[in-house]
């Protein structure tokens, strides 16, 4: 290696613009050079030691030589005309700057500049350009341009390496702080990613797992934007399925509410959807830096949609039940379009009673599920009631409903149960209005009911027919109010019963006279001691039918009373055989099902069956199989009753319910409830006897 003396070395590592050459007989050679530069650069390269160091570093020679070789030549060209500052050019720095990305080092940079200087003085004694009197003069002058140079060239190395060295270090610490926050979020229990400028910068394992990538370079191949791992969300979804990601984000971040947030995310490797919680918070001391944390809910989720479609489905026949049928009937409202349809299995109480309950239920299942092989858009059904469906919202003319509806009734006529009859439905279609609220909405939809329980097989009756019922019933009141005049004129009693506490009470009444559709009548016994609008009951020969009336006023000196509102009775006491009897008081009954419990009061009970009230029926279905838990009180004893039953009706009744169960005691439970009903029975005709005793 070529050696430098003491003197000479302070003097090449002194500032460049205390460093003065002497050039003068460097002028004379200055055209000979320009005209051999690309000769001289040439030589330079293919020398020994910097071919290595080009070599080492793989840069490619001819680009070595076009972009710095030649122009650096022609520097040292201009140094010496006087054109260029010795230490201190563009082309150097850029030259400097090109080697140290190589991460080349001063002692490459020294070789490198030597094997120049050597190239130029071999150069100029190959061509003979050196005369013998000047040689010491001239050699003189090209060292102390390199040595100028190469001071100025060893500054800039010393402050681009200082450099280097700075943003190493501060690169380091960023890694080292990151390294550090990542241990953290690795930690988490929680799915957290990092977000500086609305882009993912850290992300623990979790995060990754959920993607179904392996780290954050894979993340952004796969993600252009870096929402896009996101599938849905249930905030601002529609500006979110725009792909404005930015404004949803500063939104999000924006609302004063802190909504709950829940974000749907696929798995790129196992192609599934897991539901989780978002939430974002600010970075410590940063204002664009956001960490994210996700909670996974996708099993709890599943649990919940699971709780919900069994709090909604109906267990016998797999339709949704009639607390769903409420909700989508609110929402229906809300909207004010489309009809509601009816259903009513014809003659089904007389199924019901024929056939075993399996066989009834097994009934239901295939009727629900051949209606909901083809039902009609967007429409739903609903189990009501034992019998009883519904189909919302209908949203379809006149005509293609009725096609519609002669489907369903020949797809029906063809279930087959294992039962003999052959199975028909009768529809009822009403219109939501304009002015309809709950109440109007409700008791509309009753009187359909009301209306399809009189109609013909196979009936499809509109909300228009409501109108033609009222004057049916019309005239089914002025047919009975005939009757009843006929029996009056003949002097006929009319012999009626009237339940007194479930226990029926036979009597015997003398029409007198009939006004304004109101039945004037005197008690010929005293035991019919009533109750104002308590229902009486009474067989008329002539309409061969069982009336119902209620009974308006009492009058206890002259032992008349008045009847009015006359009509078909739906249940008769007339042909009750099972005895009845209401409580003493209201006894509280708990009813079990599965994961719930219902309270109510008992209103009658008989050995077979029970009725009670409750505020709410949660998810009580009919065809349900219950436990029940109360008490009765007989001769100031408290009587424990514990048995299971079958949910046969449920009936809304203005704010409460009432429901219907089928009793299956054990023997021991059964003997129990036969006392406390004979027993309750006797206490009811004391009662009675003490109130004709009372009337004289």
């Amino acid at each position: 290696m070529e050696t430098i003396s003491k003197d000479r070395f302070e003097k090449i590592i002194s500032k460049p613009d205390t460093f003065s050459v002497q050039i003068d007989h460097l002028l004379d050679l200055v055209p000979f050079l320009s005209k051999t530069k690309e000769e001289i650069v040439s030589a330079w390269i293919s020398r020994e030691s910097a071919a290595k160091m080009l070599e080492k570093l793989s840069i490619d020679p001819e680009h070595f030589k076009t972009n710095y070789g030649i122009p650096v030549t022609e520097y040292f060209i201009g140094v010496v005309e006087g054109n260029e500052v010795l230490g201190n050019c563009p082309i150097m720095q850029d030259f400097i700057t090109f080697l140290a990305e190589k991460n080349i080092s001063a002692r490459d940079i020294f070789i490198l500049c030597m094997a120049l200087r050597r190239s130029l003085i071999a150069h100029l004694f190959r061509y003979d350009k050196i005369p013998l009197s000047h040689t010491p003069e001239i050699l003189e002058e090209i060292s102390d341009i390199f040595d100028g140079n190469l001071s100025g060239v060893l500054q800039t190395f010393t402050d681009l390496t200082r450099e280097r060295e700075k943003r190493l270090q501060a690169q380091l610490l960023k890694q080292k702080q990151q390294q550090q926050i990542q241990t953290i979020l690795n930690l988490q229990d929680n799915i957290v990613c990092v977000v500086n400028k609305n882009r993912i910068i850290l992300a623990n394992r979790k995060f990754f797992e959920t993607v179904g990538i392996e780290n954050l370079t894979d993340f952004h191949r796969h993600f252009p934007h870096e929402w896009g791992f996101i599938q849905s969300v249930n905030y601002l979804s529609d500006l979110f399925r725009s792909k404005n990601y930015t404004t949803w984000f500063e939104k999000m971040l924006a609302d004063p509410k802190q909504p709950l947030i829940k974000i749907s995310i696929l798995n790129r490797k196992t192609k599934r959807y897991g539901i989780y919680i978002l939430k974002a918070s600010r970075f410590p001391g940063s204002a664009h830096k956001f960490i994210l944390s996700m909670t996974d809910i996708t099993s709890y989720e599943k649990q919940m949609q699971q709780l919900t479609t069994h709090a909604y489905t109906d267990p016998v026949t797999g339709a949704y039940n009639r607390l769903k049928f409420e909700i989508e009937l609110k929402k229906e409202l809300a909207n004010r379009r489309g009809s509601i349809l009816l259903l009513e299995i014809d003659h089904f109480k007389h199924i019901e009673k024929n056939y075993d309950a399996a066989l009834v239920n097994e009934l239901l299942h295939k009727i629900a599920q051949n209606i909901m092989l083809d039902l009609p858009k967007r429409s739903h059904l609903f189990a009501l009631d034992y019998g009883h469906f519904a189909l919302c919202p209908i949203e379809m003319g006149r005509q293609e409903l009725e096609t519609k509806i002669q489907q369903f009734q020949t797809t029906l006529s063809q279930t087959q149960a294992h039962i003999a009859e052959t199975i028909s439905i009768s529809v009822g279609v009403f219109r939501i209005r304009d002015l309809d609220d709950d109440m109007t909405l409700h008791s509309r939809m009753q009187s359909l009911q009301e209306l399809l329980k009189f109609s013909e097989d196979g009936a499809i009756l509109y909300d228009t027919n409501l109108y033609e019922t009222q004057q049916q019933r019309k005239k089914e009141a002025e047919e009975i109010i005939k009757s009843l005049r006929t029996i009056a004129q003949d002097r006929q009693p009319l012999l009626a019963i009237a339940p007194y506490k479930e226990i029926p009470v036979k009597w015997e009444l003398k029409l007198l006279r009939i006004r304004d559709g109101i039945l004037t009548c005197s008690i010929t016994n005293p035991t019919s001691l009533l109750f104002k609008a308590q229902k009486v009951y009474f067989h008329l020969p002539r309409m061969q039918a069982t009336i119902e009336a209620n009974l308006q006023t009492i009058n206890l000196k002259s032992r008349h009373i008045k009847l009015l509102d006359f009509k078909l009775a739906d249940e008769s006491y007339l042909d009750r055989k099972a005895i009845r009897v209401k409580p003493q008081k209201a006894f509280m009954l708990m009813m079990q099902t599965e994961g719930s419990a219902v309270t109510g009061t008992i209103s009658d009970l008989s050995e077979k069956a029970l009725t009670f009230t409750a505020e709410t029926v949660e998810i009580l279905q009919p065809g349900a199989e219950v436990g029940l838990n109360f008490v009765l009180e007989q001769e100031q004893k408290n009587v424990k009753l514990m048995m299971s039953a079958t949910i046969q009706h449920i009936r809304k009744e203005g704010t409460l319910y009432r429901i219907l169960l089928a009793l299956s005691p054990d023997q021991e439970n059964e003997k129990s409830l036969k006392a406390y009903i004979a027993w309750r029975q006797m206490q009811i005709i004391k009662e009675l006897k003490n109130l004709i005793s009372t009337m004289g």
